[in-house]
């Protein structure tokens, strides 16, 4: 993520009103090092660009392991291990939602893949989250989601298609998300 683009100020922006609207007691910046050009995380460029603008003063905790969608649900919920009392809160970007979700309910309150679809379904059957045009949120037992609208195109869309459907059966194809990883890296001339 280029800490420089249109892009990264609207998601931070986003954020910034999110974090200052609410408390929370533990906020976890989550991605890896996927600009070749930055020895920094863009958990780092995250926390970096929030640290000033948001009135928190408890604890920040960088998950930069995670290379996909998969895993940063899958690292985040193993540090969320360690707290009791968890209230959750996601942010992302709205081509992301369906495979956030998803992975979310799986990782953070350990359903079956039956008990996140049927929640999941019924959470579809109100309209206004499929046709809001801004910003979505909704609570689907105890987590929140919050997804930005960040002037996604056809193409960004279509990628995000493509990607949910591989990320939410690596828990079953193990060997489909390290292949997913290798193309990744060498789509972003990662070593």
């Amino acid at each position: 993520m280029d800490e420089k683009s249109d892009f990264f100020d609207s998601y931070i922006k986003n954020l910034i009103e999110w974090l200052n609207a609410e408390k929370f007691d533990i906020i976890i910046p989550s991605w890896w090092f996927t600009n070749k050009n930055i020895d920094k995380s863009e958990a780092q460029s995250i926390k970096d660009s929030l640290v000033n603008h948001v009135n928190f003063d408890w604890q920040w905790i960088l998950e930069e392991k995670a290379f996909t969608t998969f895993e940063n649900v899958k690292f985040c919920a193993e540090i969320l291990e360690d707290y009791d009392d968890k209230n959750i809160t996601v942010f992302c970007w709205n081509t992301h939602l369906p495979k956030i979700t998803y992975l979310s309910l799986r990782e953070y309150l350990k359903l079956s893949k039956n008990e996140a679809l049927n929640l999941i379904q019924n959470v579809l059957k109100n309209k206004e989250i499929l046709e809001s045009d801004w910003f979505i949120k909704c609570e689907i037992w105890g987590i929140k989601f919050i997804w930005f609208d960040l002037w996604a195109d056809k193409k960004d869309f279509g990628k995000a298609i493509w990607s949910s459907i591989l990320e939410t059966h690596y828990d079953d194809c193990p060997e489909l998300h390290k292949e997913f990883l290798e193309f990744r890296k060498k789509l972003w001339w990662i070593k």
